[in-house]
């Protein structure tokens, strides 16, 4: 069991059960979502409703955005987005670290762990990152 606090693949974090994981992120709230939903696929005012874009298109243009952005600072075969539990609530978030077991060393640290927040922070996202159970 030497290897429970190594990092994960996104990919290899599939091999447990739900809930055998934790993924490291920065939890993104529904209202943030849609406001920059609407800021990066603004509805047009005299739009029909065969115009309109569906919300979870907007929601995934979110995680995208987010994820290119996050590139610039951190590998981006170690962000993703992913869905996670903390304190019986779930939430979207983006990823930056998966592990069977919570480990910090290979969270985003000093001058990294500053642009990522100052990235969440401009597109509207605030909270904290922390570990959530994944799955």
């Amino acid at each position: 069991m030497g290897n429970r606090g190594k990092l994960l693949t996104y990919r290899e974090s599939r091999r447990f059960r739900p809930g055998a994981c934790y993924v490291y992120g920065f939890p993104l709230d529904e209202a943030g979502q849609d406001a920059l939903g609407e800021k990066l696929c603004p509805t047009p005012p005299t739009s029909t409703s065969t115009e309109l874009v569906k919300p979870q298109n907007k929601h995934l243009r979110v995680l995208f955005h987010l994820l290119s952005q996050c590139d610039a600072v951190w590998p981006s075969d170690r962000s993703k987005w992913a869905t996670g539990t903390w304190e019986g609530e779930d939430y979207v978030l983006i990823g930056v670290a998966v592990c069977r077991i919570k480990n910090d060393e290979h969270i985003p640290k000093g001058g990294d762990m500053v642009k990522l927040k100052a990235i969440f922070a401009a597109n509207g996202f605030i909270e904290e990152p922390r570990w959530f159970l994944y799955g």
